[in-house]
């Protein structure tokens, strides 16, 4: 029996995968993982490595495709996913020992769809401890829990339930869908403890580039169908505040920072603004944004108020 599928979409990956394989692959788990290894296109050493460590791990199973990106990637590994459970991981990033065998007692003890975790953000200078933690109330942390699809264990059952897929062919895929899935979780279950390293010392890692792309303008369609499709599942009033908080921390917040990093991107900003007041109005008073610190609460304050360009030169002085 396979227990748990370990998805790893691969672009380019060549001085990462040996060391995250190896955690992987020698997890206690052993033989009742399987590891989806996606090759995205590399064009250096990514698929020969994948080659070698498929002889050393019998557990690993490679998919070979060209640059679609990690949406399409993540896409075939679930249709040929064996697993009970699934587990997303970004190659540049890499678990604690047993993380996998960890998470799946987890989910096992407290019978669990959605078992999600705190992390490490791992930097130059060390590695710091981010909470997944907001509210008692289960449901409602899984949703407002970090909207990247790693750091979780999910069940195979809820994948299949809800037609669960990654939205192909924009930029900011994870969030369009996760938070969504989470929402759909029968029992989710919060384990307070970091098993994961979020690696923010890649720079190719990062959406921000230093050309401006039109791909950034996708949040504008991602803005759009996540409300949507809350809208069709009848959960957009019992979860009204989270989705905002989500809307103020995941969409604006984060993307008129983007867009204040090019002079070709300040238009976008004004538009951005209106995208998220047309859904929600009052964000000022959201009951999560009132927790954050104070840095925060200002930030969200700057990109609602202050002019395009006056962002971008605050930017550049920074």
């Amino acid at each position: 029996m396979i227990k748990v599928s370990v998805i790893i979409p691969c672009f380019n990956a060549e001085k990462y995968l040996k060391r995250s394989l190896d955690l992987i692959c020698q997890d206690k788990l052993k033989k009742e993982i399987e590891v989806f290894l996606i090759n995205d296109g590399s064009t250096d050493h990514t698929l020969k490595i994948m080659h070698e460590l498929a002889l050393k791990y019998s557990q690993i199973k490679i998919i070979n495709q060209k640059n679609a990106g990690q949406a399409v990637a993540r896409n075939k590994a679930l249709k040929k996913a064996k697993g009970q459970y699934i587990m997303f991981i970004d190659i540049d990033d890499f678990i604690k020992k047993d993380a996998i065998y960890t998470l799946y007692q987890k989910a096992i003890a407290k019978n669990s769809d959605y078992v999600y975790c705190d992390f490490y953000r791992h930097e130059a200078n060390g590695d710091f401890i981010e909470s997944n933690f907001y509210t008692k109330d289960e449901k409602k942390n899984a949703l407002l829990a970090n909207f990247a699809p790693w750091g979780k264990l999910i069940a195979h059952e809820l994948i299949l339930k809800t037609n669960f897929a990654f939205y192909e062919g924009k930029i900011f895929e994870d969030i369009a869908v996760i938070p969504l899935l989470a929402a759909q979780a029968k029992n989710p279950y919060y384990f307070n403890e970091p098993w994961y390293f979020y690696n923010v010392t890649n720079n190719t890692s990062t959406i921000r580039t230093k050309e401006y792309k039109k791909k950034y303008e996708d949040i504008f369609p991602i803005s759009d169908y996540i409300y949507e499709e809350f809208q069709k599942q009848n959960l957009l009033k019992k979860y009204h505040a989270e989705l905002e908080f989500i809307y103020i921390k995941g969409i604006l917040r984060s993307n008129v920072i983007l867009f204040a990093h090019y002079k070709e991107g300040l238009k976008n900003i004004p538009k951005l603004r209106k995208n998220v007041l047309s859904k929600f109005s009052d964000l000022k008073h959201n009951t999560y944004l009132k927790q954050e610190s104070f840095k925060n609460r200002l930030v969200t304050w700057i990109t609602l108020k202050f002019p395009s360009q006056l962002i971008y030169w605050l930017k550049k002085i920074k």
